[in-house]
């Protein structure tokens, strides 16, 4: 049965297993859904199933994998590319269940199981199976990413998917000094339970300092003489706690000075969108794709000829797709677990911020279908070459 910590990764297979003695078939009802959770069964299913037992031991057991009929419901998107989770953006839904058993083919009382709570992530081969009777993920949510150090611009924000129903505090350090400290609501709806804690390297301003904390900024020459001199204290620590325990992630802000970094903003195992920062030299290439046809430029009205700049193999139809290949920079070892969740991410957008390639957020196709992972011992320095390939066709065809 769903407790407060049921949860559905709905990635990996989720099998709803019931057990029991001369148990012959079961028919099990699932209802998906956003918003407040249901203390009770409201509505019409979304799917209706009817699976026949096998026999386990001296009883019978019938198992359902319902992994695939939630994944159909996820909103993980990036739509105005802003990290959101509301009605219309949605990473986290919820399920409920209810079932019916026929003992000797005799129908029982319908029972409802409510409340559990799916994620578009997954689990690990090593995490084992879920089901609504074990499951090995459900008491490590409060931090939804999994690096522990941050490499960033030195301008650029930090954006930090948590689920607020465990996080309890979350504070942010410049060289010792406390700058920023927050305790999360509690969630109601179904996307509050991922929260994206937007902190801007603004917070190292003095007046946003101030207003964070509540304070009446009044603007003078002297406070804007003070703002200039102490304009910015780059985070580079923060401490979230989730239930007893404290965690360390720290913040490193690279001054790139020669090459353009780039984001790359992906659905990772958690079913959070996450940043990765990609510092170094890009290549960008067009792949063009064309239709041809041969046609006859003969002017049977100019006496047989034909003119010379003519073609006779014509274009029907053109249109390419651009790709780029990025370089990471320099990462530590224990960051390559970012770039394994990038490998296996099925969303994936690239932001654009500068005059030669635009303005906005943009989707893109992973190409770089496999990697090398590189340790310090082996390779010293850490890192990769990625190809991307823009979602979208060069001439805009959509129709």
């Amino acid at each position: 049965m769903a407790t407060a910590t049921s949860y559905i990764w709905a990635r990996s297979p989720f099998w709803y297993k019931i057990k029991n003695t001369n148990l012959t078939s079961l028919e099990l009802e699932i209802k998906i859904y956003t918003g407040a959770k249901n203390a009770v069964w409201a509505g019409s299913p979304d799917y209706k199933l009817t699976a026949t037992s096998i026999p386990d031991g001296t009883d019978a057991v019938v198992k359902i994998n319902v992994s695939p009929m939630i994944l159909d419901f996820f909103k993980s998107e990036m739509n105005d590319g802003v990290y959101r989770q509301d009605a219309d953006q949605y990473g986290c839904i919820w399920v409920d269940f209810r079932y019916t058993e026929y003992i000797s083919a005799v129908a029982q009382p319908s029972v409802d199981d409510l409340g559990y709570l799916a994620f578009n992530g997954y689990l690990n081969f090593k995490d084992g199976t879920q089901s609504n009777i074990t499951n090995p993920f459900n008491d490590k949510t409060g931090i939804l990413f999994s690096n522990r150090k941050i490499i960033k611009p030195m301008d650029e924000e930090i954006n930090l998917p948590i689920n607020p129903q465990y996080v309890e505090e979350i504070t942010m350090f410049s060289n010792g000094d406390q700058m920023f400290h927050s305790s999360p609501t509690t969630p109601t709806d179904s996307w509050e339970h991922i929260e994206y804690f937007n902190v801007s390297d603004n917070i190292g301003n003095f007046q946003a300092r101030v207003l964070n904390d509540g304070g009446i900024w009044e603007a003078s020459g002297c406070s804007r003489a003070l703002d200039s001199e102490e304009a910015t204290y780059p985070i580079d620590n923060i401490l979230i706690q989730v239930k007893d325990v404290v965690t360390k992630i720290e913040v490193e802000n690279v001054c790139e000075r020669k090459y353009t970094p780039y984001k790359i903003i992906y659905l990772n195992r958690y079913g959070a969108l996450q940043d990765l920062w990609m510092f170094k030299r890009k290549d960008e290439a067009l792949k063009v794709k064309k239709s041809t046809f041969k046609r006859n430029i003969l002017e049977v009205w100019n006496n047989e000829d034909f003119s010379i700049t003519a073609h006779q193999t014509d274009v029907l139809d053109v249109n390419g797709v651009t790709s780029v290949i990025l370089n990471s920079g320099f990462y530590p070892e224990e960051n390559n677990e970012l770039f394994r969740q990038l490998l296996l991410s099925p969303k994936v957008w690239i932001m654009l911020n500068n005059e030669a390639d635009g303005v906005g957020l943009y989707p893109v196709t992973l190409t770089s279908s496999n990697i090398t992972y590189k340790t310090h011992l082996n390779n010293k320095l850490i890192e990769y070459a990625l190809g991307f390939e823009y979602s979208f066709s060069a001439i805009q065809n959509i129709r």
